[in-house]
């Protein structure tokens, strides 16, 4: 009998190229201070959803569609993503270190936030029982509520208990003092767009491989791009 590869996979959305390009360069000089982190490596995103899935065609399918109808409309009416700041997951639940993300403004985190149940709750139908790897052990020790969406979604940040920002990374206790100084003053604030919807193979050491790009031709108002 033929065995179904089952793998996990990251659906996020990506910057426009701006910002892309002034992440990269803090996560290189988060690099200079600290080495390799864990998510330093990371092409700049923010994720929407992780889970198991063995059908990735009928993904891809559904991702487009997703796209079409979901997402591209949610940005298209009255979603301006905005950074406000730094934000630290000091002792991240997942990873346990200190995850240094840009965070998104509180009016566009809550529209946001309204768009990823929707994409969530559609694109959970296709997963596996079986949870992504990054999320087994730290299924035990979640809160309650983040266990609940795990066990009904395959992820744990949905809707309210989702918070959407671009990680620099995830540092080690010991690291992250030197980093945070280095970059306190270098947030990327400002209004930008998202370019395209991504999908991402979650590969051995975390390393995301990227599979797909779903254009979203989204327009920021006002401002260069």
């Amino acid at each position: 009998m033929k065995l179904i590869e089952m793998t996990d996979y990251v659906i996020a959305l990506e910057p426009e190229t701006r910002l892309k390009k002034r992440i990269l360069q803090l996560k290189r000089k988060a690099k200079s201070i600290a080495g390799s982190q864990k998510y330093l490596a990371d092409a700049p995103h923010c994720t929407l959803m992780v889970f198991n899935v063995k059908d990735k065609a009928t993904l891809m399918r559904e991702l487009a569609m997703l796209r079409d109808e979901i997402i591209a409309p949610a940005l298209k009416e009255g979603i301006s993503p905005e950074i406000s700041g730094w934000l630290v997951f000091s002792g991240d639940v997942i990873t346990g270190n200190e995850t240094l993300v840009c965070g998104l403004g509180r009016t566009c985190e809550k529209k946001l936030a309204v768009m990823q149940q929707k994409a969530v709750a559609r694109i959970s139908r296709l997963r596996t029982p079986q949870l992504p790897e990054r999320y087994v052990k730290a299924s035990r020790t979640l809160p309650e509520g983040m266990r609940k969406d795990l066990h009904k979604y395959g992820y744990p940040f949905v809707g309210k208990g989702w918070k959407p920002h671009i990680s620099i990374a995830s540092f080690e206790k010991a690291a992250f003092a030197a980093v945070y100084k280095a970059l306190e003053k270098s947030c990327p604030k400002g209004k930008f767009s998202f370019d395209a919807l991504v999908l991402y193979r979650l590969g051995g050491k975390e390393k995301l491989a990227m599979l797909k790009r779903y254009p979203l031709r989204q327009k920021r108002k006002g401002g260069r791009r």
